[in-house]
């Protein structure tokens, strides 16, 4: 059986679900009338707007300074790479008599958008492309369309520029020497806009919408919603059409894979409900990615429509995590949507193993049926910690714990005890295993306070794995002492990763949080073993193993934290998701 479809079903929780998306109302912004020319059935449009604020905001940052000073950032500036880069920018700055911040600044400054229409598999060179930039010096445009026409005359590459005329409007056509390169077409409105294209089609279109008005990308009312769902200043946006990417899976699809591959065929279901998909790049003490999805729930998996439009958690439900932790996911699991999920991912072949694992679930929960008693009662949220435990040798190891609790019925078998007798009987298993002989696995159980504690333990006294059982949850980790300390807590408790979450991820019931100062810090710590040990397993050399991974704390060092989170309407419209690096 492939249990690789449990584990993708169970990545969905991460991806699919979460607290209340909270809807926003977008002002104008720089590109907004750029996205009108754009025709509505574009395959790729991406968008780079206020490109002069945020570069001189990302320059003036500690963290472009810290980047700066990184060994890899000085090396690669002087390697032949980097050195190629730069020799190439000051060509293009000589031929063109312009510095490149003029370009930065004059040309691309304010609002830059790119469409595509990817062509068929078989006829890439098909591809129509339409660039359209809001310049704030026009005269910067007819120098550089005069310069490269000039240069590319000179060449012999260019054979002439003509006008051509779209009703009232004049646009320019570059034409080639015979079998070079396609025409190129493009138009300077009066009023600002350039537009160019490989496409006389797509010149049309520009020009009919500008003139008459007309409907345009920016006028689609999912666009509209994705565009609003996302940063109002963000650096970069990128809209995808998903009949595009529905195209591309048929193309690249076989009548034989569709007929064994099951998650491809649940994923172009959930494609079918997405009306429009964006993303976008923010600078926000860092760099934050965001993902935004407007979705039909007429067109969801019954079971994933339940799943997104269960109510949210209960207020207080986040249990408490303990000061010493440097990174925490949640996510909000509907335990019986993710059953489902898996039984239709499952192969025909494999659904008899399917059967006699449940028959074995079921002893070992004492007769009870693991999907219609268990699965029902546990909580719709689960939470996972890396812990920081310090070793006697003073060298800090990371533990994880993870956390997830039940609902107990009046009158009904309380599910602590079947559980219990479930995991026990598992680590046994695992114990008596040939495989481990060498370890001197065993299980051992001891009373801890109200509960019991079980672990089991390799030979020299270290934990493979450890659980309490408690009237309400279960508390599960790598570590007797990490378990012990989470399921005693008394309370809440002042915690570096509460402050991150608070400020980044606020309302998010699945997220992910990330003390990236503190585990580097930690890291650091470990770095000579750890490259040993990674050393070891690469067949590399120490030296060569600590210098990278010395680069790459040194990287991750310039950064406060990290953080992913996932927002859904509850009526399962729009799906937002953010992912944040965010800078010391």
């Amino acid at each position: 059986m492939r249990w690789s479809c449990l584990t993708l079903t169970l990545t969905l929780a991460l991806i699919l679900t979460g607290s209340e998306c909270r809807a926003k109302v977008r002002s104008s912004g720089p590109a907004e009338d750029l996205f009108r020319l754009v025709p509505t059935d574009s395959g790729l449009t991406l968008a780079v707007e206020d490109l002069r604020g945020h570069s001189k905001q990302i320059r003036e940052s500690a963290l472009f300074q810290g980047l700066n000073q990184l060994e890899a950032i000085r090396s690669w500036r002087t390697s032949r790479e980097g050195l190629g880069i730069e020799k190439t920018w000051n060509e293009i700055q000589a031929s063109f008599g312009l510095t490149l911040e003029a370009i930065r600044d004059d040309l691309l400054g304010d609002a830059v958008i790119l469409a595509l229409q990817p062509g068929p598999p078989t006829q890439p060179d098909l591809a129509q492309g339409l660039l359209l930039v809001r310049p704030r010096d026009r005269e910067l445009v007819a120098r550089i369309l005069k310069s490269l026409n000039e240069i590319q005359t000179r060449s012999g590459e260019l054979d002439r520029v003509e006008s051509r005329s779209r009703g009232n409007t004049t646009y320019m056509v570059r034409q080639f020497k015979a079998g070079q390169r396609p025409p190129e077409f493009y138009i300077q409105f009066d009023d600002g806009p350039f537009a160019w294209s490989n496409s006389e089609a797509m010149i049309h279109g520009v020009i009919d919408r500008k003139s008459a008005n007309g409907q345009g990308l920016g006028n689609d009312p999912n666009f509209r919603k994705v565009r609003g769902g996302l940063p109002e200043r963000a650096l970069v946006s990128l809209f995808v059409n998903p009949r595009l990417l529905e195209r591309l899976m048929t193309e690249n699809s076989t009548p034989a894979k569709a007929a064994t591959d099951r998650l491809p065929a649940l994923f172009a279901r959930y494609l079918g409900a997405v009306s429009q998909l964006g993303f976008a790049v923010q600078w926000q003490d860092g760099f934050v990615f965001h993902s935004h999805e407007v979705l039909d729930p007429g067109k969801l998996e019954p079971w994933l429509k339940r799943w997104l439009t269960q109510p949210s958690a209960a207020p207080g439900s986040i249990p408490p995590i303990p000061p010493t932790a440097v990174a925490v996911v949640a996510a909000n699991i509907d335990f019986a949507a993710v059953a489902e999920a898996t039984r239709a991912l499952i192969p025909e072949a494999d659904r008899p193993s399917v059967a006699n694992l449940t028959l074995v679930a079921k002893g070992m929960l004492l007769g009870h049926e693991p999907m219609t008693w268990l699965i029902p009662r546990l909580h719709h949220q689960v939470f996972v910690y890396l812990d920081v435990e310090p070793e006697p040798n003073g060298k800090p190891t990371f533990p994880w714990v993870a956390i997830v609790g039940w609902s107990n019925q009046p009158g009904g078998d309380e599910p602590a005890g079947p559980i219990d007798n479930a995991l026990r009987t598992m680590f046994a298993l695992v114990a008596v295993d040939p495989k481990y002989r060498d370890s001197h696995l065993k299980v051992e159980t001891r009373p801890h306070g109200e509960a019991r504690l079980t672990a089991l333990i390799k030979d020299g006294g270290r934990t493979l794995m450890a659980y309490r059982s408690d009237p309400d949850r279960l508390t599960l980790g790598n570590s007797i002492e990490a378990v012990t300390r989470s399921a005693t807590m008394p309370g809440p408790t002042a915690s570096p990763l509460d402050e991150i979450r608070a400020k980044y991820v606020a309302g998010a019931e699945t997220f992910a949080v990330v003390d990236t100062q503190r585990l580097t810090r930690e890291v650091k710590r470990i770095q000579e073993p750890l490259a040993r040990r990674l050393a070891a397993k690469s067949h590399r050399t120490y030296e060569e193993t600590d210098h990278d991974l010395g680069q790459l704390i040194a990287l991750a060092s310039l950064f406060r934290a990290f953080t992913f989170a996932t927002f859904t309407t509850r009526d399962a419209t729009e799906i937002h998701r953010t992912i944040g690096l965010y800078a010391r």
